[in-house]
């Protein structure tokens, strides 16, 4: 690599699985919050601590050891009177920084051990309490590892990238979908979301392939079902663990590594087992402790220069920038030696993609609405076709005119019994078909337009008049211009004007019953 060197810090709480814990919670450390003066309850949803995260122990010879490469570290601890050494590559540290340092000033610790001016290389700190009891419990918080990011020009500023676990650039084993890599929501995660798997097989593992970063730091949503995993990069596999006996801590570094080439492809991997624990052995938390991994983010740090736009992150966040994405592997990467890659293979669900909840249900909606705009045209036409139906035969159905020098003679006629004499009904009569259940339909007639309000007439069947030469007209015999029917329909019609005319003359009486063909 070429270029210059700038120091960037890297936070890691103590339940960051970077941290080397000596022996089970039961025997050595376990975790706790300041803020919290019971054991985390799942069961009663009193899993979140309250406070300040740190382990404690009361056990003698507990140590911690962390592997590193930079050029400081910091370890932030409150002794209470416990004995305790730090050492790192094997040399004791007796540096102690002050209670203000910025390493240790988020936590409430006592005392900040500072082990500074290390060159840029491989380190390995180990801090060993010895005699701890039970009036001098001795707490661990974290701690901070300085370390180097090359910029290739002066102008150049360190930028940081998170790559969420829903970019479509992870590369999942067996795939995406229940028993598989699984969505989680939580407002503990990163973007309130992480990727689990709960089957514990070598070949349960996240791949991402990158370019262009100095620095990498992975991040797990952990909870009462964190526990052993591996991480590859670059195929050396790091054993780790990231119990948290107990309690729902959410996101937080899992993995980090620096001292890499930013010219080179790189690629992590995490798996869901550890082959220094092939059982998932552990203490079961309520009985029913999982064997799960949560990924939550991936954190690249490099140079501006260095971090170019992505080639293809669909889905990826980033704060400040991107760095070169590259296609993933063809086929699954092991970082656990043990296990054979295809084992199970066989018996995993089909892959589904994971998809966008967001996207999924604003299709659906949008679906919804535009179907409802649609049936609501069809309807709104279908209404005024039948209105105008309607219409049409009100019209039709509404007067017969018998006005006119068309004049029809006959002196009665006889139907079911009932003599019916013939009279022309008024000319300012009106005719309703709400009120007559029949009305006399020519079947031929010229339509002749209304003025104004007056409703549109039409023109029963009669006999062609013929002109005499002084303008005067005569009616043909009613036989020879009218059929039987005809002449029976437009008697009834008559008739029944006459009955409404006389039912509204005698509006308190009732209406007279008449007999319908």
């Amino acid at each position: 690599m070429s270029g210059s060197l700038v120091p960037f810090n890297i936070s890691l709480p103590a339940a960051s699985g970077s941290w080397s814990r000596d022996g089970p919670a039961e025997t050595g450390w376990n975790a706790s919050y300041t803020g919290n003066t019971t054991w985390p309850n799942f069961p009663a949803g009193l899993d979140r601590g309250a406070g300040s995260l740190f382990f404690r122990t009361q056990a003698e010879h507990s140590s911690v050891k962390l592997d590193f490469t930079g050029t400081s570290i910091a370890l932030c601890v409150s002794d209470n009177g416990s004995t305790y050494a730090l050492t790192v590559d094997d040399k004791i540290v007796r540096a102690t920084g002050a209670r203000d340092d910025p390493a240790c000033a988020n936590y409430p610790s006592s005392t900040t051990l500072l082990a500074t001016g290390l060159d840029f290389a491989a380190h390995s700190a180990t801090l060993n309490v010895l005699t701890p009891s039970n009036e001098h419990e001795f707490q661990f918080f974290g701690g901070q590892v300085t370390t180097d990011i090359v910029h290739a020009s002066n102008t150049d500023t360190t930028q940081e990238v998170i790559i969420d676990d829903q970019a479509a650039e992870w590369v999942m084993v067996p795939g995406r979908g229940k028993q598989q890599w699984d969505n989680g929501v939580s407002d503990l995660a990163y973007d309130s979301s992480y990727s689990f798997t709960c089957q514990y097989r070598a070949n349960s593992t996240a791949t991402y392939t990158f370019q262009g970063a100095s620095a990498v730091v992975l991040y797990g949503a952990l909870d009462r079902d964190s526990h052993d995993y591996a991480v590859s990069l670059d195929g050396r596999i790091s054993n780790l663990d990231a119990s948290a006996a107990g309690w729902n801590i959410g996101n937080m570094p899992i993995f980090f590594e620096s001292n890499l080439d930013p010219a080179k492809v790189h690629t992590i991997t995490i798996s869901n087992f550890n082959d220094q624990n092939p059982t998932c052995a552990g203490p079961k938390q309520y009985n029913f402790r999982s064997c799960c991994a949560k990924l939550d983010s991936l954190k690249l740090i490099g140079s501006s220069s260095q971090l170019s736009p992505p080639a293809v992150t669909p889905s990826s966040t980033s704060t400040s920038a991107s760095v070169t994405v590259l296609p993933g592997p063809p086929g699954p990467t092991n970082p656990a030696s043990g296990q054979q890659a295809s084992q199970d293979q066989a018996s995993q669900p089909t892959n589904t993609s994971g998809s966008n909840v967001g996207a999924i249900a604003g299709g659906a909606v949008g679906g919804i609405i535009g179907g409802l705009i649609i049936f609501a045209l069809v309807f709104y036409l279908m209404r005024r076709n039948r209105q105008r139906q309607t219409r049409d035969m009100t019209d039709s159905m509404r007067h017969v005119d018998l006005s006119g020098p068309k004049q029809l003679t006959a002196a009665a006629t006889t139907r079911g019994g009932v003599v019916r004499p013939f009279l022309p009904p008024p000319a300012a009569s009106s005719y309703s078909t709400s009120s007559a259940g029949y009305a006399y339909t020519p079947p031929t007639g010229d339509r002749k337009a209304g003025h104004g309000t007056q409703p549109v007439y039409h023109s029963p069947p009669a006999s062609h008049v013929s002109s005499g030469g002084g303008g005067s007209q005569a009616a043909a015999p009613i036989g020879a211009a009218l059929q039987q029917e005809d002449m029976d329909r437009v008697l009834q019609f008559v008739a029944q004007q006459m009955d409404q005319r006389a039912g509204r003359s005698n509006a308190g009486e009732t209406l007279p019953s008449y007999d319908r063909r």
